[in-house]
């Protein structure tokens, strides 16, 4: 029987496809910019939450602080592991929780590239694990993605002496570049699962179907802001406007990334969304978090883009800047 050769140039052409495909995962490396904004964003949210804590850092974290030592010892079974487990001596706790604002800073300024990440994931997992009583889910969400940071190149934008030509390493076809889109993947991937399930469970639960569950989380001291949260609480349009309108964006937000449009209606609500759970809820650490990893979203081009915009913008203010002195000259 003969061949049928339309089957087979379709064949041939899903097979380049894939070919073509599978060629660029290895060759090229995605969201560059978007992953190193990660990393810079995370290592501001923990610089900033070391720093602001400075002075309570032997309550909340010492041995003789709030959550005991012992207390610690005992909730410190596999897989969870701390490096203030070591010891409960205070000098020991001093000296590991200052190298660790000192590793924090590094992994932000990106000079000690993907062996950085590695200490500041083992700094974050000591630190979170020591106290988990003050946590606020934004831990989440960050030691998910930190340890995917690990494979990617998260050093492309960083504070570091410019190497060479010939001693920079090539991105083609090298097993890096496949591991950091690997990881480009796992994010944004973490990221849906995370959206989807949490619109999922709101959908479930009766007082966000009924509109009443902002009024119930606006009833708690920890997680209001009086009096704007007391008028916001009393608004039952507000409410249930509030309860569908976040229902929506969380479950859509999968099918949303498959477009340009969608990714950039997504980013559009997201902002001042996570932004209003750091002001009204007081859940910094967790927005910070949330909008950090939500930059590995835009891709390299779109980056390109805005900052050929933001430098023709700045140029023109410098013209029209040196034109007003030129005339008052």
């Amino acid at each position: 029987m003969a061949s049928n050769p339309t089957a087979i140039n379709r064949d041939l052409a899903v097979s380049d496809l894939i070919a073509d495909n599978v060629q660029k995962i290895w060759s090229h490396r995605y969201c560059t910019y978007g992953i190193a904004l990660v990393r810079i964003g995370y290592g501001m949210s923990w610089l900033l939450l070391a720093i602001t804590n400075h002075q309570d850092r032997s309550y909340l974290w010492g041995p003789q602080g709030a959550y005991s030592y012992d207390l610690f010892q005992q909730g410190s079974v596999f897989p969870y592991f701390s490096l203030f487990q070591l010891s409960d001596q205070a000098l020991y706790f001093e000296l590991i929780f200052h190298i660790g604002i000192i590793v924090t800073l590094l992994f932000m300024l990106g000079t000690l590239g993907r062996l950085g990440v590695v200490l500041q994931y083992i700094f974050v997992a000591s630190l979170y694990h020591r106290n988990p009583i003050i946590l606020d889910g934004g831990d989440n969400i960050a030691l998910l993605v930190l340890f995917w940071l690990m494979l990617a190149d998260s050093s492309a934008v960083a504070l570091r002496p410019r190497r060479s030509d010939a001693t920079r390493p090539t991105q083609r076809n090298s097993i890096a570049t496949f591991l950091h889109n690997v990881a480009v993947t796992a994010v944004i991937s973490q990221l849906s699962i995370l959206y989807l399930l949490s619109g999922l469970y709101k959908a479930q639960g009766s007082t966000w179907f009924e509109g009443t569950a902002l009024y119930y989380i606006f009833q708690v001291p920890e997680f209001s802001w009086p009096p704007l949260t007391d008028i916001l609480r009393s608004s039952l349009t507000f409410g249930l406007v509030a309860s569908y309108l976040t229902i929506f964006f969380q479950i859509s937000m999968p099918a949303l990334l498959l477009s340009r449009i969608g990714r950039f209606a997504f980013l559009a609500f997201a902002i001042p969304f996570h932004g209003s759970i750091a002001l009204f809820m007081g859940l910094t650490s967790f927005a910070s978090f949330m909008l950090a990893t939500e930059c590995v979203l835009i891709k390299d081009s779109e980056y390109d883009a805005c900052r050929v915009g933001l430098l023709r913008i700045y140029g023109s203010m410098g013209r029209r800047t040196r034109r007003v002195f030129a005339k008052m000259g």
